[in-house]
């Protein structure tokens, strides 16, 4: 038996015991998982029974209340997990409406096994360090043909002749690539969506050499939207 506590969804219920939702649902006739209700009483059946693959069990689900000046960005690389790990648990959440106090669902996936005492080749240090984007804010909302919407990121140095900043932004399926001596882009008008359509945009940058040598990490991925 599961009691529904503040922040639960379905999915996130049924990670936690190794189910899929049908096993859940088929356990719990009736249920609607849009309507869970704090206190409400779930049958949890014994994994691999009654059909259905199981979940993988050795996944750590844990909970993270949201606190005053956190964004989603922050709590991901927090954990060491991605924004879509987040959205599965947590379809409801919107980036820029979390609020303090809010319930998040962070599965940790699988526990990291003992290292073994092999020794590991050392890594070559790369010239410059990850550029950390600046702007737009995670799931910032764009609208219209004209919109400005400019890409920025910290400086990682003085780039050498043939060194550049290279953007990368994904939409529709579709990846288009800028390169810039500058810590900034703009988005070209050209990628609208077009009137009526919406269109989720995420994007990150790196460092390469003109014959395509990456020099630098990739920053963490940002997203928008621009309707």
């Amino acid at each position: 038996m599961h009691v529904v506590a503040q922040g639960d969804t379905l999915y996130g219920i049924a990670l936690q015991y190794g189910l899929d939702i049908d096993a859940l649902m088929r356990a719990n006739p009736g249920l609607d998982p849009q309507r869970l209700q704090i206190g409400q009483e779930l049958l949890i059946p014994n994994p691999g029974v009654g059909g259905g693959a199981a979940l993988p069990s050795q996944s750590r689900v844990i909970t993270h209340t949201v606190e005053a000046g956190e964004t989603l960005l922050g709590i991901a690389a927090k954990y060491g997990v991605t924004l879509n790990d987040i959205y599965a648990l947590n379809p409801e959440v919107r980036p820029q409406f979390l609020q303090v106090g809010q319930v998040l669902h962070i599965d940790l996936g699988p526990p990291t096994p003992t290292p073994t005492s092999t020794p590991l080749p050392t890594a070559t240090p790369l010239p410059y360090p990850a550029p950390v984007p600046l702007g737009p804010a995670e799931g910032e909302e764009f609208r219209g043909p004209e919109a400005h919407i400019l890409l920025w990121w910290t400086s990682v140095g003085i780039l050498g002749e043939k060194e550049w900043y290279v953007v990368r932004l994904l939409h529709n399926g579709e990846e288009t690539e800028a390169r810039t001596k500058a810590p900034s882009w703009r988005v070209p008008s050209k990628l609208y969506p077009g009137r009526g359509g919406s269109s989720l945009f995420q994007w990150d940058v790196v460092v390469k050499r003109a014959e395509g040598e990456v020099i630098s990490p990739p920053s963490v991925s940002r997203s928008f939207l621009w309707h």
